[in-house]
């Protein structure tokens, strides 16, 4: 549940189109049916979000096409899609929202 690559399974169409080989948005969409939602795709050593992706053969790179799948797929619909994060984030917010400077206690 917290490896970013989850998010990368919430637009499998985008990621197919990213990298350009076909058959990449069926096995991704089949890797979340079987999980239920992209955060639950844990399944083990080889079938964890990153090793499926290294799987594909699409030479896939954590630290450039990660981000600029991010953000093609855009942080509306990974929130729509993941839950947790979306839990997450919002709890962020909130602390954002507060008068942080004058607060002597935290929640």
């Amino acid at each position: 549940m917290h490896e970013f690559e989850a998010w990368l399974f919430c637009a499998p169409g985008v990621a197919a189109e990213h990298f350009g080989k076909a058959g990449v948005a069926e096995k991704l969409e089949a890797a979340v049916l079987h999980a239920g939602e992209p955060e639950l795709i844990n399944h083990g050593a080889t079938t964890h979000p990153k090793a499926r992706l290294l799987g594909l053969g699409v030479g896939y790179k954590e630290t450039s096409d990660g981000p600029t799948l991010i953000e093609k797929i855009g942080l509306a619909t990974i929130r729509e899609k993941c839950a947790h994060l979306s839990t997450w984030l919002t709890q962020l917010e909130a602390l954002g929202q507060g008068d942080c400077q004058n607060r002597t206690e935290w929640p």
